[in-house]
């Protein structure tokens, strides 16, 4: 090959390399999966922009361990969710499954619904699993300290950490999961 053919294919690999980066700029321990999950056809989240987010607030889906993100977006978007109509996509922007695998499952910049008064300043991460019934896996907190210290390096700032419980009546994220372990594996 020439000079010229060579610096053509490393301009092809340099360009495709780029691209890739852009399409997903998560680390390859998250799993992107957010655009491949079903939508309300009718309803829009509003957007916001990323320095408008100022804390994460943790869930648990309060179902059993085999749910997926799949399940719970066709529940979310479906006519049986708790609006009784769908809510324009599901809900939260990360979930963690009881095998610790991480998926971004929202867009960051869309003021997903997890949790009234709290959606356009927050990011919703949620555990797969019923935490009232069960512990989460020491492997699955690990996993959620590493996505609260990617997203603070992201976003340039400490997020605050809370739990559902803390802005309603409910238990969520389970009776089981303790936060303030989160907040001193962080060093909050």
């Amino acid at each position: 090959m020439t000079g010229r053919k060579v610096l053509i294919v490393l301009l092809l690999v340099l360009a495709l390399l780029v691209l890739t980066a852009w399409r997903n700029p998560n680390p390859s321990w998250i799993k992107d999966i957010w655009r491949k999950l079903p939508v309300h056809p009718d309803r829009k989240y509003n957007r916001r922009t990323l320095s408008s987010i100022e804390q994460v607030i943790i869930h648990h889906s309060a179902g059993p361990t085999t749910q997926t993100p799949l399940s719970i977006a066709q529940y979310h978007v479906g006519p049986n969710h708790i609006s009784n109509e769908g809510i324009p996509g599901i809900a939260y922007h990360y979930i963690i499954d009881r095998k610790a695998n991480v998926f971004h499952t929202q867009d960051l910049k869309n003021i997903s619904w997890h949790v009234s008064g709290q959606n356009t300043r927050s990011i919703g991460i949620c555990f797969i699993g019923d935490y009232d019934q069960l512990e989460p896996t020491e492997m699955q907190i690990l996993q959620l300290t590493k996505l609260i210290q990617y997203l603070n390096r992201k976003l340039g700032r400490k997020l605050q950490i809370s739990g559902h419980r803390d802005y309603s009546t409910k238990t969520c994220p389970g009776k089981f999961t303790d936060l303030e372990q989160v907040r001193q594996k962080l060093n909050y």
